[in-house]
Order: structure tokens, then sequence, then C-alpha cells
């Protein structure tokens, strides 16, 4: 992820490259604590929802194959979406999480 505008509200819905399945975005940038790898979204399988820690999927945005529902949007989070692509300490996270896509 190059731009913090292209990032997909929680809430949204896709379907994943090569596993088949629908996730729904459940956050953005979590960082994996073992690894130390920082991805673009945390989501979990739909229809379920959170099951348990074992079952939560962190993913690329490359690894999308198709966005079948955008989640929603309003004032804050475009707000958010604003002080996040204007805050250093994002951007660095957003440089990170690029990185770890290659």
């Amino acid at each position: 992820m190059t731009n913090i505008k292209d990032i997909l509200p929680i809430g949204s819905i896709v379907k994943l490259k090569n596993i088949g399945i629908k996730v729904m975005i459940a956050g953005v940038f979590p960082k994996d604590n073992e690894t130390g790898n920082v991805y673009d979204y945390f989501g979990v399988s739909y229809p379920f929802g959170y099951v348990s820690d074992k079952t939560n999927i962190v993913f690329q945005e490359p690894a999308i194959d198709e966005v079948i529902f955008r989640g929603y949007e309003d004032k804050s989070r475009k707000e958010l979406v604003q002080f996040i692509s204007q805050n250093d300490k994002y951007k660095q996270l957003i440089t990170e999480v690029s990185q770890n896509e290659g």
C-alpha cells in the first residue's frame, strides 16, 4: 500500500487470491508481534466473523482478488485518512508496509 487514501474501510468484504475465501476487513496496519511485520489489513472470515485468534487473517493489498463490498465511510473516516496521510509516523508505517509486500 503506497497511498493511505487507497486503503479500504473496515467492514469491507474482499475475496482473497490463492485461498478464495471472503474476508471482512476489521482493521488496518496490524503488526505481527512475533515477526515484526506490518500488514495492510487484518480480517475475519465472512460470514463467520471472529471465531478465535487462530482464525484471524492478516494480508497485504495485492492478495485481494475482488472487492465484494466497500465498507461504510463518513466524515470521521475521511478525517482519519487525512490525519494519517499528514502524520510522519504513519507515513513511515505505510513505507514499512509497502516494503513487506515485496
